[in-house]
């Protein structure tokens, strides 16, 4: 509703009836030919609200739609690397040997970094993260000179 310019009654009654009928608040503007704003505003000052339920799961489908396209990269980055990983062993000179490497590496991290955004994070990837650090930790200690103070 443009400030000044008042909705005509008959347009709010009939966007409060679509809303009421379920219409999406963007399907209701175009039905009435007024802006989604308007909608918004119509529906607000008469206590309405939109269902969002079908924007909720249209979200969760394209969320889950990404992490199985990513999964796909991270296997086809796995398939890449494996290539690369042989071809620097049959590589003839050093400079190729270190290139192919290079990019082996790149390809392992970047696959390593498409596991990780989809991890759920859950209870177990802690644990597994603690004990992963714990015995890095432990490691890392016993390369370390002995303490003449202790």
């Amino acid at each position: 509703m443009p400030q000044g310019r008042p909705l005509d009654p008959t347009v709010e009654q009939a966007i409060l009836a679509s809303i009421d009928a379920g219409l999406a608040r963007n399907a209701v503007a175009r039905e009435h030919k007024v802006s989604p704003s308007t909608v918004g505003k119509v529906a607000e000052k008469h206590g309405r609200t939109f269902d969002r339920a079908k924007t909720k799961k249209a979200t969760e489908a394209a969320v889950a739609d990404s992490k199985a396209a990513r999964a796909v990269e991270a296997t086809q980055t796995l398939t890449v690397a494996k290539w690369l990983r042989e071809k620097i062993s049959t590589a003839t000179t050093g400079r190729d040997a270190q290139g192919w490497a290079t990019a082996y590496g790149i390809l392992i991290d970047k696959h390593a970094m498409l596991d990780r955004f989809d991890h759920d994070g859950g209870v177990e990837h802690g644990k597994s993260m603690l004990g992963e650090l714990s015995t890095a930790l432990r490691a890392i200690a016993e390369q370390l000179p002995p303490d003449d103070d202790a």
